[in-house]
């Protein structure tokens, strides 16, 4: 009896158990062994077929034996409501976070997606440096309103549960792969980095969303899906990348990587005729390159060690302890692999190391933000999976103290949160929301001037998403958001062109800046010209300035 316990795959905790009642018949020991593990769903390898026979076999033994499973039933279902329970509680936590505000970058992408939807081309009629299809995504939502929103940061949150737990299932029990995936990772995902309706999100989304395509052998829909996230978050590419490489040689070797290639040139060769068409190719190229300057001038123009600079500049205390809570998770999975001979959890650490390393590396190229920490939560998650297996081993034994080291666990691993943060997100939940159908004051205040005509705007990124409300409008320039640390020529190329509009929007955040010389003799430049050849009415600080030879045209486009 006791061999066929150690080829059946039992905890060595069951097998002491079988010593300790020596005087019950083995059998039925050992049928109540396998029917516990049956009821409660658990003991299947990662085929789910070895495992779940047994099961089946030890409830045949305790229906001849006449043990009443009444007990073991009860239990199961107190995991289940268990594993609910928490789900629901880290969805009510995690919700009022996910409902994207217009502060910032949020408000100039949601912007640039409405003078899509007015006609306007990408790069071209409209400009801001993220990648194509994350603005179609965001014009998307903004076709069904400030609900679209809302429901977009949702439904990708649930994309990547349902794509870890996806491969959770494979792992460990249907009840823990539902606390990891639909409890643990959006406590994870909606961390303290997390800014809703940026673009870290769709590229988590899809990387997660790549990995199970991957694992459950699609390499083709991989490699798909591998093309769509260079063109939605270019520096998330070589997480996926790793990803996609690792689980396709090991699922599939080398007929799966041609497949997977063979996916990514055919969907790569769709988007690029996409932008082709509609005249957003060429100036797609010209963003690219200034993004790239962006990231090694902007704001670390001079560093002396502009790879430290970027690390400097993001770190903190929280993404320190979210590496080493990966770090810790990765130890953990990789014992129990080692112990348990699974190379399906020493793949995912394989995979949880090789996008840490890649994160890092992404962070020192291009890492300028405390949000930028975001691509953390990718090995992040990935350590939480690879370690599924361990939490539902010690779940077992230690079913409360294995749910609260696993909360603490996620806590850190999505930037250590706040928990004071919670109550104020839910406290300020109806205003957040009422604040997504309300008209930025700019577009009030342009709108009070009349209903429709074209437009510049100088300004920083504070517009609160102004384009919601003028589509009737005409942009004259395609950057109509300036940085302080823009270089000398992107300032006066964004001059020339404000002067030559008929109406020009002048921001709050027109200002000068103490540190940033060229900034302000932009600013001056600004000043004197509108004066001069302008007539400008002021409203709380934002101003509406018309040209005063209202007869002469806009020759901006």
């Amino acid at each position: 009896m006791d061999s066929w316990l150690r080829t059946s795959g039992f905890l060595p905790r069951q097998r002491l158990v079988l010593k300790r009642k020596g005087r019950l018949d083995e059998v039925v020991c050992g049928a109540r062994i396998a029917g516990f593990y049956a009821c409660c769903n658990i003991g299947a390898d990662a085929d789910g077929n070895q495992g779940r026979r047994e099961a089946e076999t030890g409830l045949t033994q305790v229906q001849r034996s006449g043990i009443d499973r009444a007990p073991l039933k009860r239990f199961a279902h107190r995991m289940d409501f268990g594993a609910v329970l928490l789900t629901l509680v880290a969805w009510c936590v995690s919700f009022p976070a996910m409902i994207p505000v217009r502060f910032n970058d949020r408000g100039v992408f949601v912007s640039t997606a409405e003078r899509l939807l007015a006609g306007d081309a990408l790069y071209a009629g409209v400009y801001d440096n993220k990648e194509p299809l994350f603005y179609y995504f965001v014009a998307i939502q903004r076709y069904f309103g400030a609900g679209g929103e809302i429901a977009a940061e949702v439904f990708l949150v649930l994309i990547c549960c349902l794509s870890i737990f996806a491969v959770a299932v494979t792992l460990c029990s249907r009840s823990a792969a539902a606390i990891v995936s639909f409890a643990l990772a959006p406590i994870v995902i909606t961390g303290g980095f997390y800014l809703p309706g940026h673009t870290h999100l769709p590229g988590t989304a899809l990387i997660f969303l790549c990995l199970a395509l991957c694992w459950t052998n699609r390499p083709f829909l991989g490699g798909v899906l591998l093309a769509v996230l260079a063109a939605t978050k270019l520096p998330l590419a070589p997480l996926g990348g790793a990803i996609v490489l690792t689980v396709v040689v090991w699922r599939g070797g080398g007929h799966g990587f041609v497949r997977c290639a063979a996916g990514g040139i055919l969907a790569g060769s769709g988007i690029v005729a996409l932008l082709y068409s509609r005249g957003e190719l060429g100036p797609f190229w010209q963003a690219f390159q200034d993004n790239l300057a962006y990231a090694q001038g902007g704001p670390i123009a001079g560093a002396r060690s502009p790879w430290l600079d970027h690390l400097v500049r993001v770190k903190s205390k929280a993404s320190a302890l979210a590496v080493l809570a990966i770090l810790l998770c990765a130890a953990i999975a990789v014992r129990y692999g080692v112990r348990r001979q699974r190379s399906d959890v020493l793949i995912l650490v394989g995979c949880c190391l090789l996008t840490g390393l890649a994160s890092i590396a992404v962070l020192a190229l291009s890492g300028l933000w405390p949000h930028h920490n975001q691509i953390l939560y990718v090995p992040a998650c990935l350590a939480l999976l690879a370690a599924a297996p361990a939490f539902d081993a010690w779940r077992q034994d230690h079913a409360g103290v294995a749910v609260v080291a696993a909360v603490l666990m996620a806590l850190t691993l999505g930037g250590a949160l706040d928990v004071f943060l919670i109550p104020q997100r839910l406290m300020g939940l109806s205003r957040t929301l009422a604040s997504l159908n309300e008209l930025s004051p700019e577009t009030i205040a342009l709108l009070d001037t009349r209903k429709t005509g074209a437009y510049a705007r100088l300004g920083g990124n504070d517009d609160m998403a102004h384009a919601i409300g003028l589509r009737a409008w005409r942009l004259s320039c395609p950057k109509f958001h300036q940085y302080p640390f823009g270089s000398r020529e992107q300032l006066h190329a964004a001059l020339a062109c404000a002067l030559r509009a008929p109406n020009v929007v002048v921001a709050r955040s027109f200002q000068p800046v103490e540190t940033r010389p060229l900034w302000n003799e932009f600013v001056a430049d600004a000043e004197r010209a509108l004066t001069a050849e302008f007539e400008c009415t002021n409203a709380s600080g934002i101003r509406i300035c018309r040209r005063k030879a209202d007869e002469v045209e806009d020759y901006s486009r």
